[in-house]
């Protein structure tokens, strides 16, 4: 009998505020969705060398390396490993046209609205992804059931 549950969804956090990064995580970890932190763009690159997620929050305004470098650093890695992550921007800075022809694939503005929060982000995943699913197949019977 094999029994397996969909992967998680894993969020790189790029933040340097710790309120938001507490906040953001908290928010998060409620979906059941796993979060890492990083405090500034160097720390991110950093983290993304040694493990993948599926999409990144992006503060724009922060030390040693903003938003906007970070992303362009991001792309440009992927491009040579062939991968491709979501960014979404995540900031009080209200150039959202400069955010997307940075390499940001979404905008959601501080202070965020939890629902426009969880929508920008759940569009970016299949219903299947955000669902947590156990499958159960004994080889005769297969069972499927959203927990």
């Amino acid at each position: 009998m094999k029994k397996h549950f969909n992967k998680k969804i894993n969020i790189l956090i790029v933040e340097d505020n710790i309120i938001n990064q507490n906040l953001f995580s908290t928010l998060l970890q409620k979906k059941g969705w796993n979060t890492v932190v990083a405090g500034d763009g160097q720390e991110a690159i950093e983290i993304l060398g040694l493990q993948t997620f599926d999409i990144i929050l992006m503060d724009i305004i922060m030390p040693n390396m903003d938003g906007f470098e970070t992303t362009y650093r991001i792309r440009d890695i992927e491009k040579k490993i062939g991968t491709y992550t979501p960014v979404i921007a995540v900031t009080a800075n209200q150039d959202k046209e400069k955010c997307i022809l940075s390499g940001m694939d979404a905008y959601i503005s501080k202070p965020i609205q939890f629902e426009h929060f969880y929508n920008t982000i759940e569009k970016f995943f299949s219903k299947d992804q955000l669902a947590h699913i156990l499958h159960i197949d004994d080889g005769d019977n297969h069972l499927i059931i959203k927990v």
